[in-house]
């Protein structure tokens, strides 16, 4: 008697470990695409610097240059690139 009840419980907890298994691998697939989803952007942003690769150097160049001569109006104008950098995150993240 005992035996055959400790036997149903034990059948029992496999089941909802088999439950919980099936719940947790579902959610994690489900996080897998969204993740994907949200980082689609980064593949086409990689291809367009590829594309535009011979015009980074003298960008970046230029913007160090920039940055050392101008950096007090840099710090000035910090919050608001911060701003619209936000801003293009959430327009990104919306569509």
């Amino acid at each position: 008697m005992f035996g055959q009840e400790r036997l149903r419980e034990i059948e029992r907890r496999q089941d909802e470990l088999v439950r919980r298994s099936d719940l947790h691998r579902e959610v994690l697939l489900l996080e897998t695409a969204t993740w994907a989803r949200r980082l689609a952007w980064v593949d086409s942003a990689r291809e367009a610097a590829s594309r535009a690769r011979w015009l980074l150097v003298p960008v970046a160049a230029f913007g160090g240059v920039f940055a050392i001569r101008k950096w007090r109006t840099l710090l000035r104008w910090l919050p608001t690139g911060l701003s619209v950098w936000r801003w293009v995150r959430s327009l990104r993240g919306a569509s």
